[in-house]
């Protein structure tokens, strides 16, 4: 009760677009951070929904998990 809601969502997708390296981690946590800053001053401004960085925040997750998942299964087969 009381606690943001939301940062355990967006920690586990920085946690998992920075693939554990702390230089990565530091990228992924600039990138979530400028798009949910960049989507308030949007719709405060203009008609964009919030939504929208709901999405591409979604989006970068999508890839970065089948990446992840290309690069397993590569290691897997030995190639």
């Amino acid at each position: 009760m009381g606690f943001s809601p939301g940062y355990g969502f967006t920690g586990i997708a920085v946690a998992l677009l920075g693939r554990g390296s702390a230089i990565g981690i530091l990228l992924a946590a600039l990138l979530f951070g400028a798009l949910a800053t960049s989507g308030a001053t949007i719709q405060l401004f203009s008609d964009v929904p919030i939504e929208i960085v709901n999405i591409l925040q979604g989006t970068v997750m999508i890839f970065a998990v089948a990446r992840f998942g290309w690069l397993l299964k590569n290691r897997r087969s030995g190639k």
